[in-house]
């Protein structure tokens, strides 16, 4: 994916973005809040797909960094909402919905 951010600045926090070849359990983004901040994204999704799965995690630092309780089901609701959004901008299609 051209352009893939490598750093993001959360918060008070800038977080480290990667994207990986695989990631455990086959999922398709992971956010680790220890000392290292870091998003990790697999490159095995669609632009469109790898765009919704990096808005998720943002969303999940921006809970962490923020203190706020979104929740996964709303998480899930603003990703696909955010990633529409961005996918018109970029001219690229819509994600497809995993499941949420």
């Amino acid at each position: 994916m051209k352009k893939f951010p490598t750093r993001l600045k959360i918060g008070e926090h800038e977080y480290r973005v990667v994207l990986m070849d695989e990631l455990e359990e086959e999922k398709a983004g992971m956010c680790f809040f220890g000392d290292e901040k870091v998003i990790m994204i697999s490159a095995r999704q669609s632009r469109e797909e790898i765009i919704a799965t990096l808005l998720h995690e943002i969303l999940h630092a921006v809970e962490q960094e923020h203190k706020v309780k979104l929740g996964h089901a709303i998480i899930n609701k603003l990703e696909y909402a955010l990633a529409d959004i961005f996918c018109q901008l970029l001219a690229l299609q819509s994600p497809r919905r995993k499941g949420g």
